[in-house]
């Protein structure tokens, strides 16, 4: 999961107006049509930050499962699982990720769209990271620093949330 507000290069304190400003001088910036140096990739994220921040519904959200990130960030991981390979219930609409112990780990749509990617199991204390596909999975952390798994793009995500 990565801060959104970082993305925007705002804080969590700023108007819907200053985020609004801050998303049309970063897309500006980095559209893919004027900057050539990146797969699109830093104008997808951009939007993306934009697109929650933006509906007041979404931002409640990403704020209240951005402070719990940051508050179990220091668990241990026991694994990384892809987020294709979790399979979704219909019935209780959740995704689902069987833990060794027998119980599960589940993600709910809301969580899944955020991107929401510390899970604890529902029985034990194991704790597994989700690695969403869509953007690379080494967001920044609640300190601001770049996560464990960076990839190529890192660089990329300096340039957007410095």
């Amino acid at each position: 999961m990565e801060d959104l507000y970082k993305i925007l290069q705002c804080d969590p304190q700023s108007s819907e107006e200053d985020i609004r400003q801050s998303y049309l001088r970063l897309a500006l910036l980095y559209h893919p049509d004027k900057f050539q140096t990146n797969d699109g990739t830093s104008f997808v994220k951009i939007q993306r930050a934009y697109q929650v921040l933006s509906d007041p519904t979404l931002r409640k959200e990403f704020d209240v499962r951005w402070k719990d990130r940051c508050l179990i960030q220091d668990l241990p991981i026991q694994e990384e699982v892809e987020f294709s390979d979790f399979e979704f219930d219909e019935e209780n609409r959740l995704y689902i990720y069987l833990c060794r112990c027998g119980s599960e780990y589940a993600v709910t749509e809301m969580d899944a769209r955020l991107r929401y990617d510390i899970v604890c199991c529902e029985t034990c204390s194991l704790t597994i990271r989700v690695l969403y596909d869509e953007l690379p999975s080494g967001g920044a952390s609640c300190d601001g620093k770049q996560g464990p798994s960076q990839n190529s793009d890192s660089a990329d995500n300096d340039n957007v949330s410095s």
